[in-house]
Parts: C-alpha cells; structure tokens; sequence
C-alpha cells in the first residue's frame, strides 16, 4: 500500500510555472534581482519595531538581505513603511545586496525604484541628500563606484548615474509637479540600450524627465553593496543637522531592482502595472 497525500494549493504538475510572492516577478525572465515589500510579513517580519540585522526577505527569492542601522537611532513602522523621522545619524537603510550590482555591471540595463511617503514641502531639503545609493560611501559617486542614487534635493528629487568617479549623468524630478510633498510616490530610475530617464509618480501627477543612455560607467560598482532609506551619502555623517533632521521625516514602503537586460521589458510598463497594483492593495 502507498501512502499518497495531496497538499491542497500544490500542484504535482511540474509543468506548471512556479508561483510567485508578488506580481511584479512574474514572467520577468529572472531579471527582478531584488524585491522589498514593508507590508509583507514574509519580507519583513518586525510588524511593529525594528533592529539592526533584522533580516530583510527578498521577494524575489534571489538573495536576501538585512536592516541596517547605527546605535542608539530608532526606526519604527508606521503606515507599512519604515519612518526615518525619528533619526539623528545617517547610515540607515536596507542593504541591496552586492549580488545585485554583480548582476547589472556587464550591460548596465537596469530599473530602480522605490515607493515612499517623502517629506512635506515644509521638511523639504534644498540641496543633496541620498535616499537610495548604489555604494554605501559619504561621498557617493565622488569617491566610489556608484551605479546611481536617488536624492532628496532643491524643487524635487535629484537622479544621478555615474559614468566616471566624479563623473555623473543628471536628471531632476519636480515634487510639485508630481504631487509628491507628504503623499505616497514611486521614485524610479532606469537605463535603457537608447535612453536615461526618471520619474515620479502619484496620484495626482507624474514628473518625468529623459536623457540618451549615455556611456556605460567605467567604475566598477560589481561588488558593491547599495541601500534604499537614509544611507551615509551626503549626509552628515557626526549628525543631523537642523535641515536634515526635517528631510528624515519620510516612511520607506517598497523597492526593487531590475535588469532590464535580462527581463526585456519596457521600465515604464514596468512602472505602470507595479503602480496600479500597488495602489489597488490600499495597504501604505
């Protein structure tokens, strides 16, 4: 006699496509290379309080990562988001794993994103502060290979890709024009084999900007580890300053890199479909 049992949700036909955490991975050809989610238990199981080296699960079951955070700050969860507001040293961020940067650095292809509730145009910072690097470093692409970063800036949020050690393409995302001062927005970035371009979307606007693809980066980011939050670029390192204390009252929901190489897909019809879904889940 043999024993058959049969869980039920799971089937035995291994023809079948495996099922995904989320939508955004499906039919992306392995190219989403890492996927955080706050509202996600699965992803980030600290409901209520965080602490540095809390594991940060990759929902695109690639290669997982961790909160980190410097002694003595506090970041805790509100509106599924992680709040920054109650920082006072930069160095705070999810770890994009260094896997993913190994993976982009051949052809350089690639979509960045990131969903946040920024600050208000009261607690807006005028000149550059990373919200998203690709090397953890002070200096960013100054001083080290650095894919690209995503800042809080004058008017709006400033795009930089590096393309040589001090050497950056730029881009400008007008927060007015996107409605995005204390509102929910997705921030993205991308590289195409034809074209650079941002944006930021809500809904209530979009700012959108574009630039050739430009040359490949010359420094090598492959080995870097990035961060989405407040990670050490330009920040004050010793401590918050008046302005910069007013530029952390922001809450981190959701991000993901993606190798358009890999996928093949359009990053704005990439962008399009996360946002609609993101905004049907009602959950930040």
């Amino acid at each position: 006699m043999v024993l058959s049992i049969t869980v039920p949700g799971v089937s035995a036909d291994l023809s079948k496509p495996m099922r995904k955490r989320d939508a955004l991975v499906r039919d992306d050809n392995d190219g989403v290379r890492f996927l955080f989610d706050i509202a996600f238990r699965w992803c980030y199981a600290a409901g209520t309080a965080v602490a540095s080296g809390k594991p940060v699960n990759d929902m695109a079951e690639r290669d997982n990562s961790q909160l980190v955070m410097r002694g003595g700050q506090s970041i805790p969860i509100t509106g599924n988001g992680l709040d920054f507001s109650g920082l006072t040293l930069p160095g705070n961020y999810i770890a994009i794993p260094a896997s993913v940067m190994a993976d982009l650095w051949a052809d350089q292809e690639f979509l960045i994103c990131m969903y946040l509730t920024p600050p208000t145009l009261a607690n807006w910072i005028a000149s550059l502060r990373c919200i998203m690097e690709g090397s953890i470093a002070q200096n960013s692409y100054v001083t080290d290979p650095d894919i690209a970063l995503i800042g809080l800036a004058s008017g709006g949020f400033s795009i930089r890709r590096q393309t040589a050690i001090n050497t950056v393409a730029s881009l400008s995302l007008s927060a007015a024009a996107a409605g995005a001062y204390g509102a929910l927005t997705q921030v993205a970035l991308w590289r195409t084999p034809n074209q650079f371009g941002a944006r930021a979307k809500t809904v209530t606007g979009q700012a959108v900007s574009t630039a050739v693809a430009g040359a490949k980066n010359t420094a090598n980011f492959s080995a870097n580890v990035g961060g989405f939050g407040v990670p050490p670029g330009f920040w004050t390192n010793s401590g918050l300053s008046s302005d910069e204390l007013k530029a952390v009252q922001f809450k981190l929901h959701r991000g993901f890199v993606e190798n358009l190489h890999r996928s093949g897909r359009d990053p704005v019809d990439v962008l399009d479909a996360d946002w609609a879904r993101t905004i049907a889940r009602n959950v930040f």
